[in-house]
This record gives structure tokens, C-alpha cells and sequence, in this order.
């Protein structure tokens, strides 16, 4: 785990800091929209493939570790919520003998990642994950799958985020690695997960709970959580973090019918850090100052 130790600003130029971030990213995203993640292979594609790599084999040691030295992605039907700019999470999940994947997003980012982003991507795997499916067969899966077409590899983009019509029981394992704190209404989401995913399936959410702003994060983790939720709620825009906290999720998934829950905090600010600013936040964030200090985390679970 990482402890965080940031700088300690006065409270309140760090509140008046934290509203005005927050409404001019309100302006600029409702104007521009969400479309470029930090990881887009586009501008960077080294750098995405080592991200989907990390990523895959950093899920592997915690399922791992969640299943004592029991789990395989082998023959595993994976759903991925909030993929990102790239499907390179399900080209190396197919490769090691995932029965399929599915990705499922509120914008089309992953439709602007270059084909030679995989090409780059399956060069690089032969090699090194000891694949069971024939490599040959994943660029195909790709193509039909960004085309909306019946493919092992789905990509679908749901502008409501709504996950109904998937079908009931099809997944055995639903992942997401920094979007659930996109979600609109991760409660909800939660709920639905559960009618989708099997019994006795697991679910793996990594979420990073900071200001996503980087180059306040640095100085101010907890500048979300300053400003008003009046203010915060009134002025949303496409990506905002939705800023529930571990606690609520663990009730939702509690609620939903999800059992062996397990968080591990990956980043927690110091005692120093929460004590000062605790009563500075917006008042619903003042009562649990343990609960206040974990800035990204992990929650595993598996469906009753």
C-alpha cells in the first residue's frame, strides 16, 4: 500500500481552490466532452500496451490471492465496465483462454485506437503469456467486435449505461479498473451486475477515489470532497466523480447478494493529512475520518 503525504494547504484557500477546479472542469468538459484518456494508445501506444499488461496480470495476482492460488481466466466469460480507449484488456484475456469478453462503455473511445496498436500488442504477447488461443484469430475478433458484430471480443457503448439488456447469468467474472467512480449511479450498477453474473462469480473493482485532476491530486487528494454537494450535484459533467466511498459499495454489493467481500486499500492519505482537512470537507465526508483516508482501493467479491 501507498501512503500518500501531500503538502498541508490552509483549508480554506484549499476549499476555494477546490470549487473553482471544479467549475471550470465543469465548463471544459461539458464543452469538450470525455474523449481523451490518459492512456490512449493513439498518442502513446507503448505505453497503453504496458498499461493492459500490468493491468491483466495485476488482476490475475489478486484473484489469485482472493481464490488461494485456485483461479484461471481460463474458460472465464468476462465482462470489463468503462474499458477505456483500447480492447487490449480482452485481446490478452482471450489469449490466455477467457471463453469471451465483453466491454461496455458510455463513449466510443475504444473505436479510435489504432489496428496497429494490436499489432504492436500481439507481437508482443507471443511470447510472453503462454496463449491457448490462436493469435491469428484475435485480430478478426477485434475488427467484429468494434463493428458491433457477434465476436468472442464485444465492444458496446450504452450512452445510459444501462446493462438490461445483457442477458441474465452470462458472465462469470466483472471486472473494472478506475471507472467505477464514473459510474452515475454505482448502486444501481451494482444491482445489475448481480442478475448478470453467475453464481458463485466474482467481481473485481479497482477505484480511485482522489481528485482526478492531476495536477491538484498532487496537492490535494480530497479537493473533491470539499466543495458543497449543492454545488458538486448542480454542476456535473461527463466523467465527474461520482464521489461514493467504499462503505456504500460495500452495503450495495451486501445488498445485491454478493458475499466474501474483501477491500484492500492500494493509497491512504496520513493521519496528519485527514486529521487537518476532515472538518473542511463537505459535511456528509466529516463522519468517518478511517473511511476518509483511502484514496484507491480494491474490492473483490463473489456473487451467493
Amino acid at each position: 500500500m501507498k501512503i500518500l503525504s501531500p503538502p498541508i494547504l490552509p483549508n480554506f484557500f484549499a476549499t476555494l481552490l477546490a470549487i473553482a477546479a471544479h467549475l471550470a472542469l465543469c465548463l471544459f468538459h461539458r464543452i469538450r466532452g470525455y474523449t481523451r484518456p490518459g492512456t490512449s494508445p493513439e498518442h502513446n501506444p507503448e505505453h497503453a500496451l504496458n498499461y493492459d499488461l500490468d493491468l491483466v496480470d495485476s488482476w490475475k495476482r489478486t484473484l489469485d490471492e482472493y481464490c488461494n492460488g485456485l483461479f484461471s481466466f481460463k474458460d472465464q466469460r468476462v465482462l470489463e465496465l468503462g474499458p477505456g480507449p483500447d480492447l487490449g484488456v480482452g485481446v490478452l484475456l482471450r489469449a490466455v483462454g477467457a471463453q469471451s469478453y465483453t466491454a461496455i462503455d458510455v463513449n466510443p473511445l475504444a473505436l479510435r485506437a489504432p489496428l496497429s496498436f494490436y499489432d504492436l500488442l500481439l507481437e508482443r504477447i507471443g511470447p510472453n503469456l503462454g496463449q491457448t488461443t490462436d493469435l491469428t484469430d484475435l485480430t478478426d475478433e477485434v475488427l467484429a467486435g468494434l463493428a458491433g458484430k457477434e465476436s468472442k471480443i464485444s465492444y458496446k457503448v450504452f450512452p445510459n449505461f444501462d446493462l438490461s439488456v445483457l442477458e441474465n447469468g452470462s458472465f462469470d467474472l466483472v471486472v473494472s479498473q478506475a471507472a467505477a467512480e464514473h459510474f452515475i449511479d454505482p448502486v444501481h450498477t451494482i444491482k445489475q451486475i448481480s442478475v448478470l453474473i453467475r453464481q458463485g462469480g466474482l467481481l473485481l473493482f479497482q477505484i480511485d477515489m482522489k481528485t482526478h485532476t492531476p495536477w491538484l491530486r498532487d496537492i490535494d487528494p480530497l479537493s473533491i470532497y470539499r466543495v458543497p454537494s449543492w454545488l458538486y450535484n448542480r454542476t456535473s459533467y461527463p466523467g465527474v466523480p461520482n464521489r461514493v466511498r467504499t462503505s456504500a459499495c460495500i452495503e450495495a454489493l451486501e445488498l445485491a447478494g454478493f458475499e466474501n467481500i474483501v477491500l484492500i486499500p492500494q493509497q491512504e492519505l496520513t493521519e496528519n493529512n485527514i486529521t487537518h482537512s476532515i472538518s473542511h470537507l463537505a459535511p456528509e465526508f466529516r463522519r468517518d475520518k478511517f473511511e476518509m483516508r483511502v484514496m484507491s482501493c480494491v474490492i473483490a467479491a463473489r456473487r451467493k
